[in-house]
C-alpha cells in the first residue's frame, strides 16, 4: 500500500475514541457484548496475515480499524472497571500513559532491530486473545488447563500437515487455497475462545504453522528489515525465477535458467515499454550518462554497456547489499560490474551530479507500491530537467495497485511545458506471465517530440495530456486521496 500523509489519524482516533466509549457513564455497547465477539474479531483480522491474501483496500483498511477499535475497547474497557478511587486517579493514568511510552518505544525503536519482518501485528492480537478476560468458563480443572496446550499443538500440527499435502500435491497459492487451508483452522481456533489461555495458544499455533506456507511470497531465501521496510527475497514454486519484494509488492525478478539469467524481466522486459525506450535511446551519442532512480534487483543494469554509462539512486543500503549478493541476484556482477551505486535520497543526491551530464532518467523508485510523493512535485521535475542534457528524455514508471499516477504526470509535463507519451503494458496473457512478463504502465517526458525519438511514431505509445484546472503536486501540496483507485 501507498504512503498516505496523515493516514495515522484514523487509527490515533479510534484508539482515542475506545477511551471516550469504555469511561463514558453510558458506555456505548455491553462490555460483556464486546468480550464475546472479540474472538471473531481477532480471528477475522489473523486471515490476511496467515495466509498471504491480498485484501481489497475497502474491506482491509475498515476490518483493521474495526479490531483496533475492539481490542482497544476490551482492554480500557477493563482498565475501566478495575479504576481505583478519585484520589488514586492520578497515579492510575500516569501508569497508563507510562505503558503507552513503553508501547511506543517497542515498535519504534526496538521491533525494526529484533524482527525481520512486522511481527507487532500477530504478537498484538495474539496478547489480546491472551489477556481477554474468559468466557462462562465453569470448568477449571487440571485435564481443562492440559487441553489448554494440547489443543492448540494439535490444531497446528494439524494445519502443518494439511499446509505440506496441499503443497505437495502442487497445489497454486491464492484466495481459494488460502480460505481452503485457514478456514478449518480458524474456525476451531474459535471454539477456543471461552478460555483465553486455550484461544491465544491456538492462535500462536496457527501463525507458526503459517510460516510455512509460502502464499504469495514463494519459497523464502531471505527477509530483511529496514527503516524503509520488509525485503523478501524469494524463489517461485516452480523454482523458475527469483524475486525480490517489498511488502506485498514484486520490485524485480530473475531468471534461475543460467540462459535468460542476463534477461530483464518483470515490468522491465525488452518487448515492454521500457525495454523500448532503451531501444530507441542506446545509439545515441547523447545518451551516454544513465541515471536510473531506485536500484530493486538491478534488472535494468542489462540494458546498458560501454560506451553507456549508468548510475543507481538507491534510498535505503539493505536494496544495495541484496542486489549485489551474487547468491542472490546478479544482474550488477554479470550485465555490467561497473555500473556506479549512490546511496541517499534521489533528490539530495542528484544535486550533486553535474548539471545537463544525463542522458536519460528513469525514475523507477517505490515505497511500497507508489513513488515516493517528493519525486513527483514541481520542484523535483526542475531537478531532473537540470540534469538532463538539452534533448535528454525523462521515464517515470508509474504502475501502481492503488493510485492511478498518470494525471499526476500529465499535469507536471503540462505545467512545464513538456512532451509526455504513455504506454499502458496492461493486457499481458497468461502465457506472458508465466515466462516472466509484467503488467505495467510507463511514461516518458520529453522538451519536443524530437527529444522522444521513434516512440513518437510509435502507436503504443500515447500522448498523455493534462486536465484543464488540475492542481500540479509541489512541495508543499500533494494530494494521494484524489487518485486513489477505490475498486
Amino acid at each position: 500500500m501507498p504512503p498516505i500523509p496523515l493516514l495515522w489519524v484514523l487509527p490515533l482516533a479510534f484508539y482515542l475514541l475506545s477511551f471516550v466509549f469504555v469511561f463514558a457513564r453510558k458506555p456505548l455497547v455491553s462490555h460483556d457484548w464486546l468480550i464475546r465477539r472479540l474472538p471473531l474479531l481477532i480471528l477475522a483480522a489473523a486471515f490476511p496475515i496467515v495466509s498471504g491474501s491480498r485484501l481489497p483496500i475497502l474491506a482491509w483498511i475498515p476490518l483493521d480499524l474495526l479490531t483496533l477499535l475492539g481490542v482497544a475497547m476490551v482492554c480500557h474497557g477493563e482498565l475501566a472497571h478495575s479504576r481505583p478511587s478519585a484520589r488514586h486517579l492520578t497515579e492510575f493514568y500516569l501508569w497508563i500513559s507510562v505503558g503507552g511510552v513503553l508501547g511506543g518505544i517497542f515498535n519504534a525503536l526496538i521491533a525494526p532491530v529484533i524482527f525481520h519482518s512486522v511481527i507487532e501485528l500477530p504478537l498484538v492480537l495474539v496478547l489480546a486473545a491472551l489477556l481477554r478476560p474468559a468466557i462462562d468458563v465453569k470448568e477449571n480443572t487440571q485435564r481443562a488447563r492440559r487441553l489448554d496446550f494440547l489443543l492448540p499443538v494439535i490444531l497446528g500440527l494439524s494445519l502443518l500437515a494439511v499446509i505440506l499435502i496441499l503443497q505437495a500435491l502442487g497445489r497454486k497459492p491464492g484466495l481459494a487455497m488460502g480460505i481452503l487451508i485457514f478456514g478449518f483452522s480458524l474456525e476451531w481456533c474459535l471454539s477456543f475462545g471461552r478460555r483465553p489461555i486455550r484461544f491465544a495458544a491456538g492462535l500462536t499455533a496457527i501463525f507458526l504453522a503459517s510460516t510455512l506456507y509460502t502464499g504469495s511470497y514463494g519459497h523464502l531465501l531471505h527477509a530483511e528489515r529496514s527503516f524503509f521496510g520488509v525485503y523478501r527475497v524469494t524463489d517461485d514454486d516452480e523454482r523458475q525465477f527469483r524475486r525480490i519484494s517489498h511488502g506485498g509488492t514484486v520490485h524485480g525478478m530473475q531468471s534461475l535458467d543460467p540462459a535468460r539469467s542476463k534477461e530483464p524481466l518483470a515490468y522491465y522486459t525488452k518487448a515492454g515499454p521500457i525495454g523500448q525506450v532503451f531501444d530507441a535511446f542506446s545509439g545515441s551519442s547523447d545518451e551516454n550518462q544513465v541515471a536510473i532512480v531506485g536500484l530493486g534487483a538491478g534488472s535494468m543494469t542489462c540494458y546498458v554497456s560501454p560506451p553507456q554509462q549508468l548510475t543507481y539512486y538507491e534510498i535505503d543500503p539493505a536494496v544495495e547489499r541484496i542486489a549485489q549478493d551474487p547468491q542472490y541476484f546478479t544482474f550488477l556482477r554479470d550485465c555490467n560490474p561497473n555500473v556506479r551505486v549512490v546511496l541517499g535520497d534521489a533528490r539530495m543526491s542528484l544535486k550533486a551530479a553535474p548539471d545537463h551530464s544525463y542522458g536519460l532518467i528513469v525514475i523507477d523508485a517505490f515505497s511500497g507500491d507508489s513513488i515516493p510523493a517528493h519525486l513527483l512535485t514541481r520542484e523535483a521535475l526542475q531537478l531532473y530537467l537540470k540534469k538532463l542534457t538539452p534533448t535528454g528524455i525523462l521515464v517515470f514508471h508509474i504502475s501502481n495497485s492503488y493510485l492511478d499516477l498518470q494525471p499526476v504526470v500529465a499535469s507536471l509535463a503540462g505545467d512545464a511545458g513538456l512532451i509526455c507519451l504513455i504506454e499502458r503494458d496492461t493486457r499481458i496473457s497468461e502465457a506472458q506471465t508465466k515466462n516472466g512478463r509484467f503488467p505495467s504502465v510507463w511514461a516518458v517526458i520529453g522538451r519536443s517530440s524530437n527529444d522522444l525519438g521513434k516512440l513518437v511514431g510509435d502507436s503504443r505509445w500515447r500522448p498523455l495530456l493534462s486536465k484543464p484546472g488540475s492542481k500540479v503536486w509541489t512541495d508543499d501540496f500533494s494530494s494521494v486521496i484524489s487518485i486513489f483507485k477505490w475498486k
